[in-house]
């Protein structure tokens, strides 16, 4: 498969995500090999081009905006830089790059003229025209940014460390333009221009020289030139051209065409980028290996495209293409060599834009299923019971949590079925000590990590001063562990992404003490409190740690490797119950408190990739939280048979993200033997 992506001023998520920051837009994601991704537009704009990447492949260039006018654009290391335009200018283009990033050139345009300029560290600056108000443009620049060449007026001029100086024209010509300029800056390439047409020129040491045409062609232009200077390439005769040793070679077309253009070649010469028409479509962009076009498709919803750079290395590719969302510039990468052999066959391109955001939501979601394994091992930790000297107790319970949909956060759950058993120490008849063992599972609609039901254990020690009446001082203590296996998929749902996904496994350990006094009307070893209250105040503390390994995507051709991930958590819980016995029918319990994180560290999404600009990466959930959660509960009770206890319980709390609020119930029957 084969991927592209799309580059636009400023990163935009199509699938209803509000608009990035347009100063620090989405981080560079992973780019899927052999589908075009796009880059979106800046917030407001409709359309975006990507026309240089460096020869590195971490720096895109181009444009984005609307129909009144738009601004050059950067991407580096995830981050979108707008680089604005010459005072009283309305809009701007980047069209190259250096080989150290230092340095970006394309043009201002304004109310007079269009102006040539240079980006250095990112503050512009005017490139001088030959003279007075003459109309310049910059469209290449060398290795280390000394050399820019392009056109000002109807010349062809060389700029050297801010000098201007014309390059000349052919004999008899006024007109010539210089296009493209190798790594050191020693050859230029471009056109000259006669009344009859123009022809492909280049300049070596200022000397210009025409290259000649396709046979049977009297037009052609050179448009890109390879790093030592021996490769150059264009159009003659309505065919994409390649020159090498002075001699023009016809790229050809893809099937069914008859027009083509070469636009760029990297950095040895073996591959080259550009567009043509073919059966169906007007123009898709072309890659060219050692001669063989590659058709690179559209983004979803578009039939055209068209490609204006290439990485030194040729994997990666930058243009333009039209999508369901208008146009859109892009980067296709060529995948690694597949084991048998055999060729690739190309894919979908894909909304870059989206692909950026896709490891945000990723981040975000990630921090959810921490808080639900968090959570599966509370439900664990918490399944306790009380037995008396020398006797056992059993308990079986299901409980199950459910929290609605945020703005950013689509629905979750969380089940458990839990089986206690403890034993009654023989000295002491208010401690029991036990174990506990279940099975957990967290169903979360649109979440990206998609776990499997897992196991969660428990040790723990519960005591009451005066045994089951509740009387007194309450204590209890537990560790716990839940864990589970599962798909993590980034990119489900948004518009113009591949998804790609990998195996995770994720536990959580808990260390968890509580202290309470049952202050109570009735004291003594009855179960049930007719008549009365037992009021109980409890203070708790929970720590939480929790692990996820690291892992590997698949699926969308780029590489990406994500690191272990360790979030650590402490949470001081004040609660307070009160129970009574409501005649035969059982014991009623109302409870409430409030839930507060002491420390938490942030969940962080870590990792390396091959995508341009994201050879390092490390996100921290963006989603709000909730430090301070307050919750309560009613509870039932009831005797069933000989030690037996029947009892459910339905609450409400905050949940640790968003607003909507968390619901949950337990069922659970006791016995005592």
């Amino acid at each position: 498969m084969i991927v592209a992506i799309v580059v636009a001023a400023a990163p935009v998520v199509f699938a209803e995500q509000p608009c990035p920051d347009p100063s620090t837009g989405p981080p560079f994601s992973d780019f899927p090999e052999e589908t075009p991704c796009s880059l979106g537009v800046p917030p407001g704009g409709s359309f975006s081009g990507a026309y240089a990447i460096s020869a590195d492949g971490t720096v895109i260039v181009g444009e984005g905006g609307d129909d009144r006018g738009s601004f050059a654009a950067r991407w580096e290391g995830g981050v979108f830089q707008t680089l604005g335009a010459l005072t009283g200018d309305w809009s701007s283009a980047a069209l190259g790059v250096s080989g150290d990033h230092r340095v970006i050139v394309g043009y201002s345009d304004g109310p007079r003229t269009r102006s040539a300029v240079r980006w250095v560290n990112g503050v512009i600056q005017k490139l001088e025209p030959l003279s007075g108000d003459q109309p310049g443009t910059a469209y290449s620049v060398s290795a280390d940014g000394s050399v820019i060449v392009g056109e000002s007026g109807d010349h062809a001029v060389r700029w050297e460390d801010g000098a201007i100086q014309s390059l000349g024209a052919l004999p008899g010509s006024r007109r010539s333009k210089a296009l493209g300029v190798n790594a050191d800056g020693t050859v230029i390439v471009g056109e000259g221009g006669y009344d009859s047409g123009s022809f492909a020129v280049r300049w070596v040491g200022g000397a210009i020289q025409g290259l000649g045409a396709l046979p049977g062609s009297r037009r052609s232009k050179a448009l890109g030139v390879n790093a030592d200077g021996t490769v150059i390439v264009g159009q003659s005769g309505g065919h994409a051209a390649r020159w090498e040793d002075g001699a023009p070679l016809d790229l050809g077309t893809l099937p069914g065409g008859s027009y083509s253009v070469a636009r760029a070649v990297n950095a040895d010469g073996r591959v080259i980028v550009g567009n043509g028409n073919c059966t169906e479509h007007e123009s898709r962009a072309i890659r060219w290996e050692d001669g063989d076009p590659l058709d690179l498709g559209a983004l979803p919803g578009g039939t055209d495209s068209y490609a204006y750079g290439v990485s030194a290395d040729g994997s990666l590719v930058v243009g333009d293409s039209q999508s369901a969302n208008g146009n859109r510039a892009f980067v296709w990468k060529k995948p690694p060599p597949p084991d048998s052999g055999s060729a690739p066959d190309p894919g979908p391109m894909q909304d870059l834009a989206n692909q950026q955001y896709s490891f945000a939501r990723l981040a975000d979601d990630g921090d959810i299923a921490r808080s639900h394994m968090e959570r599966r091992a509370e439900l664990a930790s918490d399944q306790t019971c009380l037995a008396g000297r020398g006797k056992h107790c059993l308990r079986v319970a299901l409980a199950t949590d459910f929290a609605g949909a945020n703005e950013n956060i689509d629905e979750r759950s969380a089940m458990s079925g839990l089986f206690s058993f403890g034993h009654g120490l023989g000295g002491n008849n208010g401690t029991t000590l036990g174990a506990t063992l279940g099975a957990s599972g967290s169903p979360m609609d649109g979440n990206a990590f998609d776990m499997d039901t897992g196991p969660a254990v428990a040790l723990w020690a519960e005591h009451s001063e005066f045994g089951l009446s509740r009387v007194g001082w309450q204590a209890s203590g537990s560790i716990g562990w839940a864990g589970a296996s599962g798909k993590a998929t980034r990119g489900s749902g948004l518009f113009g992404v591949t998804p790609a996904t990998g195996r995770v496994d994720t536990d959580t350990r808990i260390v968890r003490a509580s202290l309470g006094y049952g202050f109570g009307t009735r004291p003594g070893y009855g179960v049930r409190h007719n008549g009365g209250w037992l009021l109980t105040p409890r203070v708790g503390i929970a720590h939480h740690l929790t692990h996820r390994n690291g892992y590997a995507e698949t699926g969308d051709g780029f590489t990406t490797a994500y690191d272990k991930q360790t979030t650590r958590r402490t949470r001081l819980t004040l609660a307070v119950s009160a129970k009574t016995g409501i005649g035969d029918l059982g014991n009623l319990t109302l409870a409430g408190g409030v839930g507060h994180d002491l420390s938490r560290e942030d969940t962080v999404l870590s990792g390396t990739s091959d995508v341009p600009g994201r050879e390092r990466f490390a996100l921290k959930s963006a989603l709000d939280r909730n430090v301070t959660r307050p919750f309560v509960s009613v509870g039932y009770s009831r005797p069933i048979g000989p030690g037996g206890t029947l009892s459910a319980t339905v609450g409400v709390a905050t949940p640790e993200f968003g607003d909507a609020p968390q619901l949950g119930m337990s069922v659970g029957y006791t016995v005592r033997f």
